[in-house]
C-alpha cells in the first residue's frame, strides 16, 4: 500500500484517472500511516520485531519522497502523519541497531534534490532527538556530517532550520554540538 501509492517509486498509482486522485491518495496514505502509528504506539507485545522492522523500513522512509500534490499538501501530510509514524516506529523498535538503520535512511533523504524533502528529513531527525532523548547520542556520530552538509545548503530556509534543530538537539542532549561544525 505504501509503495504503490508513492509517486516517486510507483508507475501505476491508486485512483489514477479520478479528478481528486491526489487528495484520495493522501487520504488513504494518512489512514495507513495513522493505523501504523497506533500499532507502534500501543505495541506491548513486540509487534515490531526485526523482520517487521526491515519490511516496513524503506516503504515508510520513502514516503518522505512522495511529493504527490502541492507543497502545502505535502507538508501537512508529512507533519501530521509521517513524522509521528516514523518517530513511534523508532520507539517501538527499541533497539540501537534498528535505530541506526532507520536514522541512516532518514539521513540519506537529507541529500535529496528537493529542498522540501531535505527539510522534512531534518524535521524527522529533530523528532527522533526529542522522543529518544539521550539514547539519540548513539546516533549522533553518523548524524553530524549530514547536519554539516545542511548548514551549507543552497536553501537559506534549510540552513536556518538546521541551526534551530542543532540548538534544540543541544538542549535535549545536554551536549554542545556547535564545536563539530
Amino acid at each position: 500500500m505504501l509503495e504503490s501509492n508513492n509517486s516517486s517509486t510507483a508507475d501505476d498509482l491508486f485512483f489514477d484517472g479520478d479528478a481528486n486522485a491526489t487528495e484520495l491518495r493522501r487520504l488513504l496514505l494518512g489512514y495507513v500511516l495513522d493505523c501504523l502509528h497506533k500499532c507502534f504506539l500501543y505495541d506491548s507485545q513486540g509487534f515490531v520485531n526485526k523482520e517487521r522492522f526491515e519490511t516496513l523500513l524503506l516503504p515508510l522512509v520513502n514516503q518522505l519522497e512522495n511529493t504527490d500534490g502541492d507543497d502545502e499538501m505535502y507538508k501537512e501530510h508529512v507533519n501530521r502523519h509521517l513524522v509521528p509514524c516514523l518517530t513511534q516506529f523508532a520507539v517501538a523498535a527499541g533497539d540501537d541497531a534498528l535505530w541506526k538503520q532507520l536514522n541512516y535512511q532518514i539521513l540519506l533523504k537529507m541529500r535529496h534534490s528537493l529542498a522540501i524533502v531535505r527539510l522534512s528529513a531534518l524535521n524527522v531527525v529533530e523528532q527522533f532527538t526529542i522522543v529518544l532523548g539521550e539514547d539519540y547520542m548513539n546516533l549522533l556520530p553518523e548524524t553530524l556530517p549530514f547536519l554539516a552538509e545542511l548548514m551549507e545548503d543552497e536553501s537559506f530556509e534549510i540552513e536556518q532550520r538546521c541551526q534551530q534543530v542543532i540548538q534544540h538537539m543541544e538542549k535535549v542532549l545536554g551536549e554542545p554540538l556547535q564545536k563539530y561544525f
